[in-house]
């Protein structure tokens, strides 16, 4: 396994609904004149899905992580202001997951929306980052992932009934 004789560095590669970000934006206004870690904080005090679950207890086995919410764009667009990165205007938000990854340069990468960052968009981020060596993605309904999910990628999922199905396409599913 990656982690058993060092430091893992994962990247949690997410989205999360447009309604949910704006519901966020409009109980906590005072998140708009945070920092990027601030603001991030503050957005997984409220727990919405994931969250950052997996970073929170990688980190607390001695392992490093983000948890990239890719469509939220104030909160992107503080880290690309304090990084001092410009993104390019026809791929704004794309741009921004690219440069995060080449700063964090991850081992991992979990790419939790498979339909947002396919088989496409995920071997751009590997190119962005030659330091990723294992990719896992999240695919959880019944649909065929051959389209959207690289075949060296792991498939995980929670419909267990769809893990034989996967493996038979030559996945490695859990």
């Amino acid at each position: 396994l990656l982690w058993r004789h060092r430091e893992v560095n994962l990247v949690h590669l997410t989205t999360l609904y447009p309604g949910y970000i704006a519901d966020f934006e409009r109980r906590h206004p005072e998140a708009a004149g945070l920092s990027f870690a601030d603001h991030q904080a503050a957005l997984y005090r409220d727990a919405f899905a994931w969250s950052d679950y997996f970073v929170r207890h990688l980190k607390t086995r001695g392992h490093a992580g983000l948890h990239l919410v890719a469509n939220y764009a104030s909160l992107q667009g503080k880290w690309a202001r304090e990084q001092g990165f410009t993104p390019a205007a026809n791929q704004s938000a794309f741009s921004i997951v690219q440069a995060q990854l080449r700063a964090v340069r991850p081992d991992v990468l979990f790419v939790e929306d498979c339909f947002t960052f396919s088989t496409p968009k995920i071997h751009a981020l590997l190119e962005a980052s030659p330091s990723i060596r294992a990719v896992a993605c999240y695919h959880g309904v019944e649909s065929d992932p051959t389209t959207i999910v690289p075949r060296d990628a792991l498939l995980l999922t929670c419909a267990m009934g769809l893990v034989e199905d996967w493996g038979a396409l030559g996945f490695r599913t859990a």
